[in-house]
């Protein structure tokens, strides 16, 4: 995900993700929160207060149409990605 996609994601600049990956400002309570989500973890990892956990992430593959298996799976990540993407973008949908 590159700066621009998440401070999309966040809406704020990506001269904003850029000073916070640089150490020159923190993000805010609230856009932890968001990027945990969007990255799948925990705000205490985000903040380095807990080391990474095997995250079990439903597979999209059993909703993919037929032909999905055919897929590289530098494919299928880049598929997962970018659902990912819509729907921090667009708001989850209830299961």
């Amino acid at each position: 995900m590159t700066q621009k996609d998440l401070a999309s994601l966040l809406g704020v600049t990506d001269a904003a993700i850029g000073m916070w990956e640089n150490g020159r400002r923190e993000p805010n309570a609230e856009h932890i929160k968001r990027m945990a989500n969007i990255f799948c973890v925990t705000t205490d990892y985000l903040l380095g207060q807990e080391s990474p956990q095997k995250q079990v992430i439903p597979t999209i593959a059993a909703k993919m149409p037929e032909g999905w298996d055919e897929l590289t799976p530098e494919a299928q990540k880049d598929v997962e990605e970018f659902i990912k993407f819509v729907r921090q973008k667009y708001g989850k949908k209830s299961d």
